[in-house]
């Protein structure tokens, strides 16, 4: 019956999420570690597109490509439901110390214009396949969009990446 392999797989998920994922990404999806995304709560078609990208390789990562090449279709859904599950850490930024010399109304300006219409005012956005900001650490949203720059990642985010300073990225 189809609820018993539902119920199999989410089981499956839920060892593999506390077992493997765990490491970078936290029991629960809160990551230990600042480079590593929290998953916690996340966007389930975007965990999902994103699991797919490492497992065929359109998204290449030396720590996640290996893990992800392993899973399959129903395995990678049933992780992303996991972690989009799980209770985020919060809704704001909640770690790393900003060395930006722009002023508090200057970084509202360029959040604004260049996040809020994607990612949500408060970092929570309105589209599946777009991740949330909120309760992402700083050291890595800041790696993510020098990524994006730098085209070590490839997606919607390359352009915008382009526009702004090092500054602004802070």
């Amino acid at each position: 019956p189809q609820g018993a392999t539902d119920t199999i797989l989410e089981d499956t998920a839920q060892h593999t999420a506390k077992t493997v994922c765990a490491v970078c990404h936290g029991e629960t999806g809160i990551s230990p570690n600042d480079i590593w995304p929290n998953l916690a709560g996340q966007k389930y078609a975007y965990l999902l597109n994103e699991l797919r990208g490492f497992h065929d390789n359109t998204r290449n990562d030396e720590l996640m490509s290996p893990y992800a090449i392993q899973l399959n279709d129903e395995e990678m859904k049933a992780l992303a439901r996991y972690y989009s599950r799980q209770k985020p850490e919060g809704l704001r930024n909640t770690s790393g110390n900003s060395t930006r010399t722009h002023t508090k109304e200057q970084s509202r300006i360029v959040a604004e214009e260049f996040c809020t219409p994607c990612h949500g005012v408060d970092g929570i956005s309105t589209m599946d396949d777009w991740p949330n900001l909120a309760g992402q650490k700083r050291s890595y949203l800041l790696k993510q969009l020098q990524d994006f720059r730098d085209l070590r990642r490839q997606g919607f985010m390359v352009d915008p990446a382009q526009i702004l300073t090092d500054d602004e990225f802070q």
